[in-house]
């Protein structure tokens, strides 16, 4: 599961880097490590240009959006996108 989550994350930030050549801003960064004793930190962080349909999350339409505009890798969007 794991495995899986981190190929579409990979696979995801490849693809939306290339998108338009452009990294969409990050802000409100925050990192905080564990209390369990496993040494992690988690990070959280916001990507203002990733919800594309602006109902105030990222989710699957906004992956639609994504995939129905992505042109390939250095090409503009599609006609008609954000």
């Amino acid at each position: 599961m794991v495995t899986r989550f981190m190929s579409i994350c990979v696979v995801l930030a490849i693809t939306g880097a290339t998108w338009a050549n452009l990294s969409p801003p990050v802000t409100n960064v925050t990192a905080s490590q564990r209390t369990d004793g496993s040494k992690k930190v988690d990070i959280r962080y916001n990507l203002a240009d990733a919800d594309f349909d602006a109902d105030g999350d990222v989710d699957l339409a906004d992956f639609s959006i994504f995939t129905a505009c992505f042109n390939g890798p250095s090409r503009p969007p599609a006609a008609g996108c954000p």
